[in-house]
């Protein structure tokens, strides 16, 4: 569709899988993607594609921060898949089983004027509302388990 195409929109996935296991996703334009390396890292500083991936996924780790019940959560493995529609994905260590709070902050894409990202969770642990971290919000989502409901920050 065409947000896929769109520099300045991105999704990130927190799932879980049926083993149990959770994954990050996030999925951004490669030309939002290629103009926030060259922004955070220069133009210069990639010759092959090789090197481009490798930057684009200490980037990836490197703009993510994620703490669940106030611990911080390490990502492991991270993937990049170059193509139109860019995909990162990594395995989220450490999250516990009863998920009380979430404070997430993503920012891959700040340096792009307008640029916002759909926060998607896919766990029955996790609130099945979709968020959006953008500049207003500092890219930036807070979110506590209280009388039932996930809130807000």
């Amino acid at each position: 569709h065409a947000a896929a195409h769109n520099p300045n929109t991105a999704t990130l996935i927190l799932s879980k899988s049926a083993s149990g296991e959770y994954l990050v996703k996030m999925n951004g334009a490669l030309t939002g993607v290629e103009a926030q390396i060259n922004e955070t890292y220069s133009s210069k500083a990639y010759k092959t594609a090789e090197q481009f991936q490798s930057l684009a996924r200490e980037h990836f780790v490197n703009s993510l921060t994620l703490f669940i019940n106030d611990k911080p959560i390490t990502l492991t493995n991270p993937k990049v898949q170059l193509g139109h529609g860019t995909q990162f994905s990594a395995k989220v260590q450490g999250v516990p089983k009863t998920v009380k709070s979430i404070e997430l902050s993503n920012t891959f894409f700040k340096d792009l004027h307008g640029n916002k990202m759909t926060v998607v969770f896919l766990s029955d642990q996790l609130p099945s509302t979709n968020y959006v971290l953008n500049d207003k919000n500092n890219h930036h989502l807070n979110l506590s388990f209280r009388d039932g409901q996930w809130q807000q920050q």
